[in-house]
């Protein structure tokens, strides 16, 4: 992969819509896609991009029924967006087993294994949410669940991303 990259996107015929999403690093695409597309673009598994709403004080979002503290890094841009629909970001190797993470969380989201993939090194587990599909990382390969059972993994929240639902632009 190259020092600076540029991320395009399929835009039609238009001339007046740019298929240029993002230009960076690697990395710095990685860690602050400047959208929608980006942020599912880069990355496997792809990032979870869920339907969110900022709460009416802006400290904490909400997903299916959990709660969530904003991280530091969107704190002021959801002090301006607070009370409207989000699109949450959260990248599968941000959730996981109780027992298997190495961040501190206060955060977890319940739902049915839908999906098992082992990779050899870990296991992605893919399970539904009230409807939506969420994916996680699990690192152990004994005991894992089947599909159907119900799992509870840990959100890393620190690691969150925020777009706006209308223009799929990162929250600033």
């Amino acid at each position: 992969m190259g020092h600076r990259i540029a991320v395009l996107r399929p835009c039609g015929t238009d001339p007046k819509v740019s298929n240029l999403t993002q230009i960076g690093t690697p990395m710095e695409i990685y860690d602050t896609p400047a959208n929608v597309f980006t942020a599912g673009f880069m990355g496997t598994p792809k990032m979870n991009l869920l339907k969110a709403k900022l709460t009416d004080d802006g400290h904490d979002v909400m997903f299916y029924g959990v709660r969530m503290p904003v991280s530091d890094a969107f704190r002021a841009a959801a002090q301006k967006h607070r009370g409207r629909d989000v699109i949450l970001g959260i990248r599968p190797e941000h959730v996981g087993a109780a027992h298997e993470i190495d961040w501190k969380s206060d955060t977890s989201v319940t739902g049915a294994v839908e999906i098992l993939e082992p990779l050899g090194h870990e296991v992605i587990v893919h399970f539904q949410v009230q409807g939506e599909t969420v994916s996680g990382r699990l690192r152990s390969h004994t005991a894992l669940p089947a599909p159907g059972e119900p799992i509870t993994l840990q959100v890393r929240t620190e690691a969150m991303h925020l777009f706006d639902p209308t223009t799929e632009q990162r929250l600033a």
